[in-house]
């Protein structure tokens, strides 16, 4: 019976202390950003952050092209007995991405805002700033 709450207690505390590491990391995303008194959500536009936040402490743009594999039916070729058959067409499409980087001083998180196409779709928080605050 000893053993079997040793094991029990065990268990629990290591569910807590993993809990505790995912919930505190610094590397987490999140679904806004405090600017000042006003707040950013996934989902803005570009200009809307910019506007609310300012100017990044760093920017980086590229384009990247991406492909998109999706199932078609059509008609079989001549010499086969079924009707239709499946086949894989690959389609591709490119994105601008940007990446806004913003220090807000050493007692916050640096933020790495993600952009699609003009659009914010995640956040992510780095280590602590490395501004002075005031």
């Amino acid at each position: 019976m000893v053993s079997t709450n040793l094991f029990l207690n065990v268990r629990v505390m290591k569910y807590a202390a993993l809990s505790f590491v995912v919930l505190f990391s610094p590397l987490t995303n999140a679904d806004s950003v405090r600017c000042g008194n006003k707040l950013v959500y996934v989902g803005d536009s570009l200009y809307t952050v910019k506007s609310k936040c300012g100017e990044p402490d760093d920017m980086q743009h590229r384009t990247e092209t991406r492909k998109v594999s999706r199932r078609v039916t059509e008609p079989c070729p001549y010499n086969s007995r079924e009707a239709t058959c499946s086949t894989t067409v690959e389609d591709s499409y490119t994105v601008e991405v940007d990446e806004l980087t913003y220090d807000f001083g050493s007692t916050r998180f640096i933020e790495v805002l993600h952009f699609e196409n003009g659009k914010l779709m995640h956040i992510t928080d780095g280590d602590y700033g490395k501004k002075q605050t005031e």
